[in-house]
């Protein structure tokens, strides 16, 4: 019996490795084919600009057909005047832009952004590595200041620059009063498309409240209305919706009322401020005052 046993173990261990060494050595399946292309077809075509009869737009098409049934396609274009004069051409993008009876395009060509007009003549002081529409005749273009940093700034369609090239980042919320916020080295400002500054860069946010602005500076808070109005300097310890209202508190621990649009309801002299069935009411020490209905 002991014997037996002995047979047994020896029998599975033997077993075991030799499945063990025919699945390690089980040579892995082939590699499927390499993509290569198959046919290539070259295409040549015009199209009009809306609204102009001075330009049109030539097109350089290359479709190509891989092994895999894929396919990709590239498109370069081109600028043709009303003489046949090539304006512009090897670009990967094109706008055509109006301003009054003048004539540009924003061209991206190697990567680079520029505005050129209807002689061909870049009219952009350098090129930019973004570009997007904003409106009322501008664009917001950004390009690398050093290595890890971009800077933004915004030219109108002629190419020149309105705002400078500086900021981090240059953002539009959702009251579309024209307005925009901005970062710059860390701190938030407030500026239009004509780079008029209603808030200087010195708070460490700005944030939609309602159709204000919520300032924070130093741990304080401060608020400016849906036009860059400032309303009240960052000062205050708390500034919060209640509602479709803004309550306030200062450092007396008294709190003050503002409509949505940051209007002045009721000054510091409350304790509280609660919303009773879409009433706002003010608590003083002495008795309870209705402030908005």
């Amino acid at each position: 019996m002991k014997k037996w046993f002995i047979f047994a173990a020896v029998f599975m261990f033997l077993s075991c490795n030799a499945s063990f060494a025919h699945y390690r050595y089980l040579p892995p399946p082939p590699p499927p084919p390499p993509v290569v292309p198959v046919a290539t077809y070259v295409n040549n075509y015009q199209e009009y600009f809306p609204g102009c009869e001075e330009h049109t737009l030539l097109i350089n098409e290359v479709v190509t057909e891989y092994s895999d049934y894929t396919t990709s396609s590239a498109r370069i274009y081109s600028v043709m005047d009303s003489n046949g004069f090539i304006i512009l051409a090897n670009a990967d993008y094109i706008e055509h832009l109006y301003k009054g009876s003048e004539h540009y395009f924003l061209a991206r060509i190697d990567r680079n952004y520029q505005i050129i007009n209807t002689y061909g003549k870049i009219t952009s002081p350098q090129g930019y590595t973004t570009a997007v529409f904003l409106a009322d005749d501008r664009i917001k273009v950004g390009k690398n200041l050093s290595f890890l940093k971009a800077g933004y700034g915004i030219i109108d369609y002629s190419g020149k620059e309105i705002v400078p090239v500086k900021y981090q980042s240059i953002k539009a919320g959702d009251f579309n009063n024209g307005l925009y916020v901005t970062k710059l080295n860390g701190y938030y400002g407030l500026l239009d498309l004509n780079n008029h500054i209603y808030l200087r860069n010195e708070y460490d946010s700005i944030k939609e409240i309602h159709s204000a602005y919520l300032l924070k500076k130093e741990g304080k808070y401060g608020l400016a209305d849906s036009s860059g109005n400032l309303i009240l300097e960052a000062k205050y310890d708390k500034i919060k919706k209640l509602g479709d209202y803004i309550i306030v508190k200062d450092d007396n621990k008294l709190w003050a009322a503002y409509d949505g649009e940051g209007n002045c309801l009721a000054p510091f002299k409350y304790k509280k401020i609660k919303l009773d069935r879409n009433t706002l009411v003010g608590h003083t020490k002495d008795s309870k005052e209705t402030i908005a209905k």
